[in-house]
């Protein structure tokens, strides 16, 4: 498999992925999501996350936290679902 393959193979599963996700609102349905997939990176997860929800950039409001406490909050934002509606 060429490069570009692989690169279009690729694109093509996380846009299965994000598809798949936006359509949930259950935290266990989306963990399921990521699971099935073998996505495992908690910055994968983010990622796709705010991708689903249309999220261009995040301020930086200089508090640390950790990459699983970010996913946590991403995972409640989505969930909650406001999102959906100023999209």
């Amino acid at each position: 498999m060429c490069k570009q393959e692989k690169m279009t193979e690729v694109y093509d599963k996380v846009g299965g992925i994000i598809k798949s996700l936006s359509i949930l609102r259950r935290k266990a349905d989306i963990e399921a999501v990521f699971t099935r997939n073998g996505v495992t990176d908690y910055s994968e997860k983010i990622d796709m996350l705010r991708k689903c929800m249309g999220v261009i950039g995040v301020a930086n409001n200089n508090e640390e936290i950790s990459i699983e406490d970010d996913y946590t909050d991403e995972l409640e934002i989505f969930c909650e679902g406001s999102w959906r509606f100023i999209k």
